[in-house]
C-alpha cells in the first residue's frame, strides 16, 4: 500500500488537547455550540452525539460530513482541522 492510500489514525478530542467541558462553535453560525463530553462525542441540545452527525444535519447531507473544518475551539479560536494537523505533524 502506498503512503497516500494509508488512512490516518483516529485522533480524538483529548488527543489534540481538548478536555471534557470545552466548547466548540460552528464556523458558519457561532450561536451553535457543542460541549466536548468524551474522546469522541459532544453534547448538543442536551443529547450525546457525534460531531459528524451534527455537521451532516447542519449541512443538510446524509453522508461525507468531515466536521473538523467547520468547528472552532472557543478557548483557542482554532479550527479542529488545524489542531488535528498540528497533532499529526508532531506525532506521525
Amino acid at each position: 500500500m502506498n503512503e497516500r492510500a494509508k488512512k490516518r489514525p483516529r485522533v480524538g478530542f483529548f488527543d489534540i488537547g481538548l478536555k471534557k467541558g470545552d466548547f466548540l462553535y460552528y464556523k458558519e453560525d457561532s450561536t451553535i455550540i457543542v460541549t466536548v463530553e468524551n474522546q469522541r462525542q459532544v453534547k448538543y441540545k442536551g443529547k450525546l452525539t457525534f460531531l459528524s452527525t451534527i455537521t451532516c444535519e447542519l449541512k443538510h447531507r446524509d453522508y461525507n460530513c468531515q466536521p473538523s473544518p467547520f468547528w472552532i475551539v472557543k478557548k483557542t479560536g482554532k479550527t479542529l482541522k488545524s489542531m488535528h494537523e498540528r497533532w499529526y505533524k508532531e506525532n506521525i
